[in-house]
């Protein structure tokens, strides 16, 4: 929506909520002077500051309603910063991706669209913008590449390499993986994690759905610093209810995570303890009928697959156990030369 129809639009918005709550059709009808396309789309925003009975004040409604707006024109060839969208290739609670063409340097990549609950609060956004250039400095061949993040008529999106090939939880719906390659994979993933916390970066929703595997073999990290949006931050009294999105994924929750404490670099080694697990026999290490029988389990019980476990080599039994401390003080955070038994 260009600029000039947003000016208009919050201008009349504002105008008429300042009017009693009795005249406010009147006065929108003759503010918007017969132009019914612009009539019902400030309609839209008022009936969204009714619903919430007033929740939302202005600046956070226009910024919503700005978000809203610029995720339908989420369409084949059109522009998100200097990004053309091509087609969608996928979606999910953290937001809708796209295949998109670098218009800039001629290149394809793969552009994240946050969701729009993100846009209604200036400082996410703020730390959106740190956290994406915290990530974007990780430089390992393990971690996605991020290529650029910006906010996009109120919507965060972050542009990165384009993958191709399938998630480590495809790779697991087709069966059990070789030890061999599963131990490769691994490596590969403890590797990463090594350089994140080294540099002051944990991943807080490590699962097979973030776990890329290229066309070439080589085990990809994906958002690497999302999760992390939706925690509030130290100053905030409240947090953004955000409709499908959890902070960290019930069956790869450490502990701490599940009590709503502060997630630390072995956070990431117990959630990691669970991909290796669930790789190497082919079964969840927590898995219930509900989220919080699932995160009960994760307290209380032992992981699944024990059973399984006992045909492998003992160090590497050892290591899986290890990983799966309940206390996060009893894990081991391996270094980048860590090798697997």
């Amino acid at each position: 929506m260009e600029q000039a129809r947003w000016t208009e639009i919050e201008r009349i918005l504002r105008s008429t909520l300042d009017q009693p709550a009795a005249a406010r059709q009147e006065f929108l009808r003759h503010a918007c002077a017969g132009n019914l396309s612009l009539q019902q789309e400030v309609q839209s925003f008022l009936d969204s500051h009714d619903a919430t009975d007033g929740f939302l004040e202005v600046p956070g409604l226009t910024v919503a309603a700005r978000a809203l707006a610029a995720e339908k024109q989420m369409v084949v060839g059109s522009m998100v910063g200097p990004y053309r969208i091509v087609r969608a290739i996928g979606a999910g609670g953290m937001g809708e991706v796209f295949l998109a063409q670098d218009t800039r340097l001629r290149r394809q990549i793969a552009l994240k669209i946050l969701p729009m609950e993100f846009a209604a609060d200036s400082q996410r956004v703020l730390r959106f913008e740190q956290e994406a250039r915290a990530a974007s400095a990780l430089d390992h061949p393990n971690v996605l590449i991020i290529h650029d993040a910006g906010v996009h008529n109120g919507i965060p999106y972050i542009a990165s390499e384009f993958l191709q090939s399938e998630t480590l939880r495809d790779r697991l719906n087709r069966g059990k993986i070789p030890l061999t390659k599963a131990l490769d994979y691994a490596q590969q993933m403890a590797r990463a994690l090594a350089a994140a916390h080294d540099s002051g970066i944990i991943h807080r929703d490590l699962k097979p759905e973030n776990l890329f595997i290229t066309v070439e073999g080589r085990l990809k990290i994906l958002d690497f610093f999302v999760a992390k949006l939706i925690e509030p931050s130290p100053d905030q009294t409240s947090t953004l209810t955000v409709p499908g999105v959890v902070i960290g994924t019930a069956g790869y929750l450490s502990p701490e995570q599940v009590r709503g404490q502060t997630a630390v670099p072995s956070s990431d080694l117990f959630s990691f303890g669970c991909v290796l697990l669930e790789m190497l026999t082919g079964q969840r290490a927590f898995s219930k009928d509900s989220a919080a029988e699932t995160m009960t389990a994760i307290l209380r019980e032992e992981p699944a697959g024990s059973e399984s476990l006992q045909t492998l080599p003992p160090a590497l039994v050892r290591t899986v156990r290890h990983c799966l401390e309940k206390s996060p003080t009893e894990r081991f955070n391996p270094p980048a030369t860590w090798r697997l038994p």
